[in-house]
């Protein structure tokens, strides 16, 4: 059986198993037992829970033996929901749930369709119309679509999810009974968290859980896919999620190890760079960082990342550090090529260890493409007028 991600695996599948959100699940919960509006809205960050309490609202009314507001689960509606939602993660008309991606591309068509779909019976007799993210549709077909919303048949349910409430019409808002949804406690995370590393044998330390949720801000969804990799990558996924930049500062370490030991280690170095531009860009922030590092510190890297930059900084005096971040920030667009150059340009300016003849090429191409980068660049390796005056940090 193919494995289910965790943000499917651990969907809630009733309003008690939603984490947080206590008094908006209270809510629902009660309007659940009542007769339920026509027309909702569920407003909340991302990944706090509104699609997924849309579900379980959606499985609720359509359920055949519903019982106090609450899904019997048993049933065949239930059954074919459960499947879609919680394996599938998407639905058929055949279940009743009708939903419909309200994106940046919508147009006249799309809401022309939903609007015959909120006008239509379902073979089931109710039909739930999910609209997802609706603030990004244009107002002139939220403004079509408020037509369609002010006559909803009786057996029809339209359920609106927003990260951004403020963005959809007041007149959409004032004909709608809002739901709101905001992001569990630090508390109720971290005991979400734990419980699922438990049932997945996944060895997390407090700190990293805390790592994870203050990196997240808080979202859940986030939060689980993260579990995910830490799963796969172990310590090393923590923290490679939670410090996407180390990854970075160990490679310009290597790279900074490999022109110490001379010609061959860089060269190796070189070849088993997969992308080059990327790795000028990298450098670029490492040095911007390393100035960081300097006048006001970094939060949150570890104590291998400080030695990085330690053993980098005793390389180069200030004057040094501006000359070269000054280079690298006026750098025409490179491709892959004078990528390899400014690389082999750096590595020679850095030590003296590093020769353009030892590399494994004809070095009267070299040579000529030195030129003509180094043209680009008015020579990197050529002294420079020292920065003088206070960093302004905001800027690096």
């Amino acid at each position: 059986m193919e494995q289910l991600n965790f943000d499917l695996k651990y969907r809630p599948k009733s309003l008690e198993e939603i984490v947080g959100n206590r008094t908006t699940v209270e809510y629902l919960g009660n309007l659940l037992k009542g007769k339920f509006p026509g027309f909702t809205i569920f407003a909340g960050p991302p990944g706090s829970g509104k699609t997924t309490a849309a579900f379980i609202t959606a499985m609720s009314l359509l359920c055949e033996n519903q019982t106090n507001g609450k899904a019997c689960g048993m049933c065949e509606t239930c059954k074919l929901l459960k499947e879609e939602l919680y394996v599938k993660g998407n639905t058929s008309p055949v279940s009743g749930l009708y939903m419909f991606d309200m994106g940046p591309n919508t147009n006249q068509e799309y809401v022309n369709n939903i609007s015959r779909n909120i006008g239509t019976k379902s073979i089931r007799g109710k039909k739930i119309i999910l609209l997802e993210e609706l603030q990004s549709v244009r107002k002139e077909y939220q403004q079509s679509l408020l037509r369609t919303l002010e006559f909803i048949p009786e057996d029809v349910h339209v359920i609106v999810t927003t990260s951004e409430p403020y963005k959809i019409l007041d007149a959409l808002q004032s004909r709608a009974i809002e739901v709101k949804f905001s992001y569990p406690t630090t508390k109720e995370t971290t005991e979400l968290i734990r419980s699922i590393a438990e049932k997945e044998n996944i060895a997390i330390k407090v700190n990293d859980i805390k790592s994870l949720i203050s990196f997240h801000e808080g979202n859940p969804r986030k939060i689980l896919k993260s579990l995910e990799t830490i799963k796969q990558a172990g310590t090393v996924g923590i923290e490679l999620i939670t410090n996407p930049k180390k990854e970075e500062r160990l490679m310009i370490d290597n790279f900074f190890n490999s022109i110490d030991k001379g010609m061959e280690e860089f060269v190796g170095f070189i070849d088993d760079l997969d992308d080059k531009v990327k790795f000028i860009l990298s450098l670029k922030y490492f040095f911007k960082d390393m100035i960081k590092s300097t006048y006001v510190g970094i939060e949150g890297i570890s104590k291998e990342e400080v030695e990085i930059f330690k053993r980098a900084s005793a390389r180069f005096d200030n004057d040094e550090i501006y000359r070269i971040l000054e280079k690298l920030t006026n750098l025409p667009y490179l491709n892959e090529e004078d990528a390899e150059v400014i690389i082999i340009l750096l590595g020679q300016s850095f030590s003296s260890k590093i020769e353009y003849e030892a590399v494994n090429t004809n070095p009267m191409e070299i040579k000529a493409s030195v030129e003509d980068v180094m043209g680009k660049i008015e020579n990197i390796t050529e002294s420079m007028k020292a920065t003088s005056g206070v960093i302004d940090l905001n800027e690096i």
